[in-house]
């Protein structure tokens, strides 16, 4: 990078560079204002290199026209302020100004938020000075002078340490030029009159640097810097350096953030330094010409940093307790055998444990350890044993690097019994001791008789009680207590095991089942024959009224009938009444004569039944209702309407229900009836 002639200027080095080279017609070359007065006696022509900046949707102004950018950062909160005095006092000028602090040129056009203030009046009255002086409280007023617009604005609030651009339009696109006057801002400090410094270095790469970021505290003038201004004072050179920045190597005129590339790199781990040198006259210049003065910032290598890990000498730990592994250090990255990254891993189990560490500069280190586990011991002594007469039982408590003490000072892991007694042991490793003991008794061969077989009754049961000294019971059914009680006809079997020997014995039982016997409910006998059934499923006597022996009896007249049943465990009976078969008969008399004589008067169903539900018509030859009546003891009388009925034949319907047999039976009757006088 060549120092050269500032011809342009360009701001924000973070927006992204285009091919063209900003102008002051540009928001990236705006002129950084350096002083309160800035006259141009002719105004430029065109909208600079980057077009369309301004987007009219969402700027008061009618966009770019003729434009000049200018651009400040306010040292002071406050309001500040600015004229505009044409030339020529009839020109029309528009403005806008925009909060560059936290957003790049290319956001004018679509973010609204950053337009702290605009005016586009013009025409009339509204010609000539235009800018920002407080003589009215608008912040954005548009074209024409019509509804009150006002060529100028109230003062506008500005924040420390903020970057503005302004723009101004000359909408007149006449040549004359203007006047602009920044002396309505106060003390706010627009002018720049505070030296640059070196702000801040980062480096690549920590392991092994070969190049620099390099901040400074506001922007510099690229013709004013290069890499002649800086040393790097480490091993290994001479270096070669190079100066970059991306605004200046597009071709604009100022950045604060540049790059300074060294070869060759530098890999020693150590504490160096980077020197700025600067003559303090044409040095590094900020775009108010004030000076960086010479500093020097440290800087670190850390690749030659050597990993260690010690995980430690395999060990040895007892059952269930744990051991923490811990790799950590500084800046370290870890891989354990199980793929977990932590700088520590709980060991629960006995295995072999690896653990990788990296570093920041990818230095590796491994280490591994073997961690076993001692068992705890186990003792399984039951409370008791027992032994068959003239035998012997050897306890055996062997553990793996374990010592042992008997009740009489025997010190092997096997004793063996002889007589009865109360034995007690002791077993100690590293990590526990147990103690147990274990009562012996001493019997004799055991019978087991289950009896003969058995024929049994409803309800009864056959309990076995087998209790016998240090047997144990498998019954027929796979259950193993020493009693057992039988409800149920089957083959029963047990095999029962003593210290001595193993027996086995059966027996079959056998339930007479209950008699069931059930005739039925009383009922009619309609039939003609029906047949009584008492037969069981096993052996039983059957005796029936008659005194009959079958297990059946054939009913061929209605009567009571019993069956008396006898077995072994139980005598049953039960009895049964067949009634004669119920036959409801009506009659209905075809001819009456209602004269009064004291015979055939009236018309009515005759029978020594109940009706219920009862209903009887009766309608003339043409189908006219003559009587009705829903009461069996009603009759007609021959009479229609209060009047003789005349002779002829009727038609009757008559509907009603009968109980027969137990049950309701439904009848429909009908016929002629001829009435005669």
């Amino acid at each position: 990078m060549k120092k050269n002639i500032l011809l342009s200027f360009c701001l924000f080095c973070f927006t992204t560079i285009q091919a063209q080279v900003p102008t002051v017609q540009d928001c990236l070359g705006a002129i950084p204002v350096c002083q309160q007065i800035y006259s141009e006696d002719q105004s430029l022509s065109g909208n600079g290199n980057y077009q369309n900046e301004i987007n009219t949707s969402i700027s008061c102004t009618a966009g770019e026209i003729s434009s000049t950018w200018y651009t400040f950062t306010v040292n002071n909160s406050g309001d500040f302020g600015f004229l505009i005095t044409p030339n020529n006092i009839n020109d029309d000028y528009d403005w806008a100004l925009f909060n560059l602090t936290n957003a790049p040129c290319d956001a004018i056009g679509n973010d609204p938020s950053i337009v702290e203030s605009c005016n586009a009046a013009g025409g009339g009255n509204c010609n000539g000075l235009t800018g920002a002086t407080g003589a009215t409280n608008e912040t954005n007023q548009g074209g024409g002078c019509s509804n009150g617009n006002s060529p100028l604005n109230a003062l506008i609030p500005v924040v420390q340490g903020n970057t503005y651009v302004l723009m101004v339009s000359n909408w007149s696109e006449s040549p004359f030029g203007y006047e602009l006057d920044f002396g309505l801002s106060g003390d706010i400090g627009i002018f720049d009159e505070i030296d640059p410094s070196l702000d801040e270095i980062e480096v690549d790469d920590i392991c092994n640097i070969s190049s620099f970021d390099i901040e400074f505290s506001e922007y510099i003038q690229c013709n004013s810097i290069d890499e002649s201004n800086f040393q790097v004072d480490a091993p290994g050179g001479p270096f070669t350096l190079s100066l970059s920045a991306n605004t200046c190597d597009a071709g604009g005129a100022y950045d604060r953030y540049f790059t300074l590339t060294i070869a060759p790199s530098i890999n020693i781990t150590g504490e160096y330094f980077l020197e700025f040198i600067g003559d303090g006259v044409s040095d590094a210049l900020d775009l108010c010409g004030n000076p960086s003065l010479s500093t020097s910032q440290s800087f670190t290598v850390e690749n030659a940093l050597s990993v260690v890990v010690e995980l430690g000498t395999d060990t040895t730990i007892c059952e269930g307790e744990s051991l923490l592994l811990d790799a950590s250090g500084e800046t370290l990255e870890y891989l354990w055998q199980d793929g977990s990254s932590s700088s520590s891993l709980m060991v629960t189990e006995a295995g072999n444990y690896a653990v990788t560490v990296t570093d920041l500069c990818n230095n590796t280190a491994t280490d591994e350890i073997n961690v076993s586990f001692i068992l705890t011991p186990i003792l399984n002594l039951d409370d008791q044993i027992v032994i068959c007469n003239g035998d012997t039982q050897t306890l055996d408590v062997s553990n793996e690097n374990a010592t042992y003490l008997w009740q009489d000072g025997s010190t092997d892991p096997t004793f063996t019994i002889t007589e009865a007694g109360v034995y007690a042991v002791t077993v100690t490793n590293e990590c526990q001791s147990l103690t147990g003991e274990i009562e012996a008794f001493y019997t004799d061969p055991t019978v087991i008789e289950l009896g003969e077989d058995q024929t049994l009754c409803p309800n009864d049961t056959v309990f076995y009680d087998l209790n016998s000294l240090g047997a144990t019971y498998i019954w027929q059914d796979g259950s193993t207590n020493p009693s057992y009680t039988i409800t149920a006809t089957g083959n029963y079997s047990v095999t029962v095991t003593t210290p001595c020997d193993t027996l086995i014995d059966d027996v079959n039982i056998t339930f007479i089942p209950p008699i069931e016997l059930e005739l039925g409910m009383d009922t009619y006998f309609c039939n003609g024959a029906v047949t009584l059934d008492a037969t069981q499923s096993f052996d039983v006597e059957y005796i029936w009224q008659d005194r009959s022996t079958k297990s059946t009896f054939l009913v061929t007249e209605a009567g009571e009938y019993i069956a008396l049943l006898y077995s072994d465990c139980e005598t049953v009976s039960d009895t049964i009444n067949l009634m004669e078969c119920e036959q409801c008969e009506v009659f209905y008399p075809n001819i009456f004569s209602p004269n009064a004589d004291g015979f055939n008067d009236a018309f009515r169903p005759m029978t020594d039944c109940v009706l219920n539900d009862y209903s009887l018509l009766v309608f003339d030859r043409w189908g006219a209702k003559i009587f009705e009546s829903t009461n069996p003891s009603d009759a007609w009388d021959g009479r229609y309407r209060g009047s003789v009925a005349t002779e002829g034949v009727y038609v009757w319907v008559a509907e009603f229900t009968v109980i027969e047999n137990g049950v309701t039976r439904p009848v429909t009757n009908s016929g002629d009836l001829m009435l005669m006088r």
